[in-house]
């Protein structure tokens, strides 16, 4: 009997931990995404390095292109820095899963996020139903989240 209970208290805990917040829900989302991500992805033999530090609904991004899959040494000064919004909850095409796109603006540019890193980190960065951000599919860590 206390085998079965302690089973039971443990998959709670597991899908409780994996479900982190209810997508649905836009402040629990942009709570969520509050603090300092880091993520990399492959393209070709090539791997973008993005560190991102979301601040309520502004933004500071690194963005480096090495042919390392080591992290890089960050620049102290960001890549970019401006606004993003988070869209509705989408469904991916295969229908296995639902995510929020984040678009970001480049501060003080007069029509909308006309920056290459911009561009890149909208195309890039999504929020992933029980994963959090994620970088082309990949979870970003999160290495800092404000209290």
């Amino acid at each position: 009997m206390i085998l079965k209970a302690t089973a039971i208290f443990v998959a709670i805990l597991i899908f409780t931990s994996c479900s982190r917040v209810d997508i649905h829900d836009e402040t629990a989302v942009m709570h969520d995404i509050q603090g300092t991500w880091i993520g990399k992805a492959r393209i070709g033999e090539i791997y973008r390095h993005v560190k991102v530090t979301i601040s309520e609904n502004r933004f500071e991004g690194w963005l480096q292109t090495t042919d390392s899959v080591a992290e890089p040494e960050w620049t102290i000064l960001p890549t970019e820095s401006g606004t993003f919004s988070i869209s509705s909850v989408r469904e991916e095409e295969s229908g296995k899963d639902i995510f929020r796109s984040l678009k970001f603006s480049i501060a003080g540019r007069c029509c909308g996020d006309n920056s290459l890193t911009a561009i890149t980190f909208s195309e890039m960065i999504t929020y992933m139903n029980r994963n959090g951000l994620s970088l082309n599919g990949r979870s970003m860590k999160q290495v800092h989240q404000p209290e």
